[in-house]
């Protein structure tokens, strides 16, 4: 009677490993879906669909629920200089004031911080907690951005602090093309390399909205040691996100909010630029789920 017990609760043990695996399996596959079909819809018909965003919400959210009771990745200690920026030590960073008039710029602050805080799309994993508009959805918000984005004074100013041609992506193709994102009170982003998702190499831009935290962005140095990167208010921090870790520490305090723009900028022309499916991100992910 005792081995039949024993046995009886093997076999629940092992149907219910087996179940756990298989909702395993699924929000990997909800992962990869997440990040490499809908961040890169090359359909110009979903740039306004809702029933994208609605999907893509779900898809957030599942992995959320999935790793509610994981523990957050450590945020590594950094250092801020005491005279000077960290893009006058670190090479192929670079930093850009005054990139918008000042009317735009305060349009643009008004309408994202006010937006960001109904953005429906937040990410709750241990890899990061924020929320995100995407590139339509900032566009609806605050048309001088996207002006902005495609502006070509701006490109050539970009261009000449990366030493190399740069152009905007068609976010018609590419709905992540720029994004806002909010950092609220616990937010947080933890070391990571930006994922390219075309055939070019990507260049990264941060833009400054607003910030009353004492967070910053944090950019690793030649010695792997953190260097804080202060991004103020209509400033853009310039370098290669997909080569350089970056994160960003836990905001600490009540009504804190770091807004910013994150924006990609490729080394081929729009119109040549190629949509690439992003294995080793989906593989990255897969290895996340089940191992972490």
């Amino acid at each position: 009677m005792q081995r039949s017990s024993s046995v009886s609760y093997s076999v629940r043990r092992t149907r219910l490993v087996r179940f756990i695996d298989a909702i395993g399996c699924l929000i990997a596959v909800v992962s990869a879906l997440e990040i490499g079909f809908l961040y890169t819809m090359p359909q110009p018909y979903v740039w306004e669909s809702s029933a994208v965003d609605s999907v893509h919400v779900l898809l957030v959210e599942l992995q959320n629920l999935w790793h509610q009771h994981r523990t957050p990745k450590a945020i590594p200690p950094s250092r801020k200089l005491l005279d000077g920026h960290c893009s006058d030590i670190l090479s192929n960073v670079h930093l850009a004031t005054s990139v918008m008039s000042d009317s735009a710029f305060a349009r643009v602050k008004k309408a994202l911080t006010s937006a960001g805080e109904h953005a429906r799309l937040c990410y709750k994993t241990p890899g990061r907690q924020s929320c995100v508009l995407t590139a339509a959805q900032t566009t609806s918000a605050a048309r001088d951005l996207q002006a902005w984005y495609h502006d070509p004074v701006w490109a050539a100013r970009l261009s000449s602090l990366a030493g190399e041609p740069l152009y905007p992506l068609d976010e018609r193709r590419f709905r992540m093309a720029f994004t806002t994102h909010q950092y609220r009170e616990g937010s947080f982003n933890a070391p990571h390399r930006d994922s390219a998702r075309t055939d070019s190499k990507v260049w990264t831009v941060i833009l400054g909205v607003a910030n009353n935290s004492t967070s910053h962005l944090v950019v690793e140095g030649l010695s792997g040691e953190g260097e804080e990167c202060t991004v103020e208010d209509n400033a853009a921090l310039i370098f290669e996100g997909g080569e350089r870790l970056h994160w960003v520490p836990t905001l600490i305090g009540g009504a804190v909010r770091r807004t910013i723009v994150f924006l990609e900028y490729t080394v081929l022309p729009a119109d040549e630029v190629k949509w690439s499916w992003p294995w080793s991100k989906m593989i990255v992910n897969a290895e996340r789920i089940f191992l972490q």
